[in-house]
């Protein structure tokens, strides 16, 4: 802003000057010559100094980005490091079988989730596993409870129930629809095992939303 102010007064004083010394027009001519070119070059020093707040900034938010992405990344890591460390603890019932919490994500359109469920055995046991899992979805709607089998919520046609075959884990995918209406609330498995033992157990678990899945069981 000085260097503008100063080439103003410099012409001011020199049109006043011009007027009462005809003589001294050259020498007040080359200072207003060099007072813009001092304005120029304030100017191109300005818009370098902004480049390089951009390239700085940006490169500050690069960085931030690949921190957050190995954060991530580490944070993966540790879930699927604690998914396997729990195949090799006890179960959660007899026979060292258990279901893990379900997880869901929603997806772009309105009341459509993606649903994923692990099913899983101790490591120490290397038995094949037998069986089959039925899934159904709690809630209210029109102040009523209701509940929904898996097959009449999944996008795409499910077995009913859904067949199990492991030794160590399994993991039950599905994209859901919910119908106009309805207020989940939990997610109810049934599981039933023919092998290696006769077993059956269910599990309810809240109805929960999660930003995306872990690594766990992938």
């Amino acid at each position: 802003m000085a260097l503008p102010g100063a080439a103003y007064l410099g012409w001011h004083v020199a049109s006043v000057r011009l007027q009462a010394d005809p003589q001294s027009a050259e020498r007040l001519r080359a200072e207003v010559a060099r007072l813009r070119e001092q304005l120029e070059s304030a100017a191109g020093e300005l818009e370098v100094l902004r480049t390089r707040s951009q390239v700085d900034r940006r490169a500050l938010e690069m960085l931030r980005r690949d921190l957050a992405a190995k954060r991530e990344e580490a944070a993966g890591l540790e879930e699927e490091l604690r998914f396997y460390r729990s195949l090799m603890a006890p179960g959660e019932v007899a026979g060292g079988l258990s279901i893990r919490e379900p997880e869901l994500v929603a997806a772009d359109s309105p009341g459509v989730y993606a649903l994923r469920i692990v099913v899983q055995q101790e490591a120490r046991r290397h038995e094949l596993v037998r069986g089959e899992l039925e899934i159904e979805i709690t809630g209210s709607r029109d102040g009523e409870r209701v509940s929904y089998p898996l097959r009449d919520l999944a996008e795409e046609p499910e077995e009913n129930p859904l067949v199990l075959g492991f030794r160590y884990f399994q993991a039950i995918e599905a994209r859901l629809r919910l119908p106009d209406g309805l207020e989940p609330s939990a997610i109810t498995v049934q599981a039933r095992f023919t092998k290696p033992d006769a077993l059956q157990f269910r599990r309810r678990f809240d109805w929960r939303v999660r930003e995306r899945f872990t690594h766990a069981g992938k």
